[in-house]
């Protein structure tokens, strides 16, 4: 028996056979060995992990990912919070881009996990997520730098490295034009490898 299923980004949650953040398929049992195949199309970059377990075994698993990413998300909220509140009260520039970072780190973690994909099924077409999701990716890097940047100016850092964030910074714009030009893949692939330079 052949039977097509196609899961991914650009396609509706409704498409995955299990309520799971991950994306999941069932693979009916069967006595005699077969061939599964998995295809992975992508125009970004990839990282893919593949598992095949039993049923209550995926379902303790995606129990212990929600359970994690909830704590995860959490903790992002309430730094946030902290965040807000000290910047509210000090109107410090540090707070600021601080707080900066954390909102676009929160919105990347919510759609990354798989959230979006759940939350605004039938309001956003895939695709919209799909470009959102990159758009984050990018974002979260060049906020991440340029809170790291400012937070290293008070320190007596190695000038080089002091240049190596204004550049990532500075290629943002870059990354950007080429993201919304038809070259999302370009972008990310540079974005990769900032994130690289930058450790």
């Amino acid at each position: 028996l052949r039977l097509n299923r196609v899961l991914g980004d650009r396609y509706p949650y409704a498409n995955n056979e299990r309520s799971s953040l991950t994306y999941d398929f069932l693979i009916p049992s069967a006595s005699e060995p077969r061939y599964v195949w998995l295809r992975l199309k992508t125009s970004s970059t990839s990282l893919m992990q593949i598992s095949v377990v039993e049923e209550a075994d995926a379902m303790k698993i995606d129990r212990l990912l929600e359970a994690a990413s909830t704590a995860v998300f959490s903790a992002l909220i309430v730094f946030l919070v902290w965040a807000f509140i000290h910047w509210w009260m000090t109107r410090e520039r540090l707070i600021g881009i601080f707080l900066v970072r954390q909102l676009v780190g929160i919105l990347f973690f919510a759609s990354y996990v798989g959230y979006f994909r759940i939350l605004f099924e039938g309001l956003l077409a895939p695709s919209t997520l799909d470009y959102l999701l990159s758009f984050l990716v990018l974002s979260s890097t060049a906020t991440a730098f340029w809170f790291h940047g400012e937070f290293f100016k008070d320190y007596s850092i190695n000038r080089w490295l002091q240049r190596i964030f204004t550049i990532i910074i500075w290629l943002f714009p870059v990354e950007m034009l080429l993201f919304v030009t038809g070259s999302p893949s370009l972008a990310l692939k540079i974005n990769l490898v900032n994130i690289v330079t930058g450790k």
